[in-house]
């Protein structure tokens, strides 16, 4: 078991380590691409959060008119699905326009307690489009201030789906 988590965390941060060389050599006319596609294909979002340690996993995945989660590393087709409420969605695109979307992986994580098992490994990242912007792997409950508010409302989604 130990060793398929090791292999699964090597898999992740070298896909993370190749995605991030992709965006930091990306340029700044392609940052004003992305504000303006955010605010005219609202539709095409998609917030994804996944969270994992030894024994424990699960991804949210919140769009314009749904929100989604699973707890089936195997087997992802075994998700619930609920109605994503317009305001909350509303709510989750003003909370991404506080801070450029290209930001996501050069984000630093405040805390590194998944190293040691000290607390889930947790990632954000938000699609548009053909575009995608992922954070590097952070602390689940310890996301990076500038993202904070984000991951929490889409936490909060979660949250309010399980009480329905």
């Amino acid at each position: 078991m130990k060793i398929l988590v090791s292999l699964f965390a090597l898999v992740l941060i070298t896909k993370e380590c190749k995605q991030q060389n992709t965006q930091i050599s990306s340029n700044e006319t392609s940052t004003q691409k992305i504000s303006n596609s955010v605010n005219q294909a609202q539709d095409s979002l998609k917030f994804t959060y996944e969270k994992m340690t030894r024994g424990f996993y699960e991804i949210i995945w919140v769009t314009s008119d749904s929100i989604s989660f699973s707890n089936n590393i195997e087997d992802l087709k075994d998700k619930k699905t609920y109605k994503c409420p317009k305001e909350d969605w509303n709510e989750l695109l003003n909370l991404l326009q506080d801070f450029d979307i290209k930001t996501l992986p050069k984000l630093e994580a405040p805390t590194k307690m998944y190293e040691y098992d000290g607390a889930a490994m947790a990632t954000l990242k938000v699609n548009n489009k053909n575009e995608e912007y992922k954070t590097p792997i952070f602390d689940d409950g310890y996301p990076p201030k500038a993202i904070e508010a984000l991951v929490n409302k889409v936490l909060s989604l979660k949250k309010m789906t399980q009480k329905q």
